[in-house]
This record gives C-alpha cells, sequence and structure tokens, in this order.
C-alpha cells in the first residue's frame, strides 16, 4: 500500500490531506449522530408519561436533562404548552428546523472532499501520461519514420514489446 503511494507521485500527498479532512468531518458527524440517538421514542414516552402524570415542570425538567434532538423538541414544545396548540406546534417546528441544521453542520466540508479528490487523482494520472510521453518521445524520436506520429510510436512500441 506504502509502495503504490509512493508510485502515485507527488499528487498522492494533497489527496492523502483531502482524506484526512474529509475523515475527521465524517467521524464528528457520526459521533454528533450517535449523541443524538441517546434519547429515541422511548424518550419521548417517557416524557409524555410524565407529562400525563405529574405535569409539565417535571416533563421540561426530564428535556432539559435529556441530550439530543429529540430531547430539544420535546423541551421546544413543552416551553409553549401553556400558550395553546399553535404556539406548541409552532415551536415545534422551528426547533425541528434548528435539529435538522445541527444536523447537516459540515455537511459541505465532506461533500467538497468527496468532490476534490477524485479531480486531484485524475490530474494525476493525466500528468503522468504526459510524463510518459515526454519520456517516450525525447528517447525513441530517432525511431520515427516520416509519416509517423508520436501517438504511432507508441502503438508500435506497445507492440513490438509483445512479439
Amino acid at each position: 500500500m506504502v509502495q503504490l503511494f509512493v508510485d502515485g507521485g507527488g499528487f498522492m500527498w494533497p489527496i492523502l490531506f483531502i482524506f484526512i479532512i474529509g475523515f475527521v468531518f465524517v467521524g464528528e458527524r457520526l459521533y454528533h449522530l450517535v449523541k443524538g440517538l441517546a434519547s429515541d421514542e422511548e424518550f419521548a414516552i417517557n416524557v409524555s408519561n410524565t407529562l400525563d402524570k405529574s405535569g409539565v415542570d417535571p416533563a421540561k425538567k426530564l428535556c432539559s436533562e435529556g441530550v439530543g434532538p429529540v430531547a430539544n423538541l420535546c423541551g421546544a414544545a413543552l416551553e409553549k404548552a401553556n400558550d395553546g396548540q399553535e404556539a406548541m406546534e409552532k415551536a415545534l417546528d422551528q426547533s425541528g428546523a434548528i435539529e435538522m441544521a445541527s444536523m447537516e453542520k459540515n455537511m459541505t466540508w465532506i461533500s467538497l472532499c468527496i468532490a476534490t479528490a477524485p479531480m486531484l487523482g485524475f490530474l494525476g494520472t493525466v500528468w503522468g501520461m504526459i510524463q510518459a510521453f515526454n519520456d517516450i518521445k525525447t528517447v525513441s524520436y530517432t525511431h520515427l519514420r516520416a509519416h509517423e506520429t508520436p501517438e504511432h510510436l507508441v502503438w508500435r512500441l506497445v507492440l513490438e514489446k509483445k512479439k
């Protein structure tokens, strides 16, 4: 694997750097997602039972102690519990938008890494092909016939090596 990296040339270092940056952002997003899964549907059912049995304040306290988007959504709705159902729904919509933005944070950096690394790889491939053709041209121009182009030379060399 290391030999492939070394043989890849100078364009491998920026690709490695982009890989590391992308890996860090993917790790951060996975951490955020796992942390957000700490409170799930069971947490929401527990909040609902606490609300039915003990009232709004103990349910708010339970939400403030919880971690993740479900706890934040339940807490936002319970903050507006005294203002009516419409206010609760509006608070839930606003909190949902905030939680979605939080979940999508840093995704643009991951997308940038995904888009940039292959372009650098292709650029390195083209650079290597240009170097190979230049090496062939400088070594074997004396073997060219008057009507041949460097492309003909490459094909002739390939076919002659197979014989």
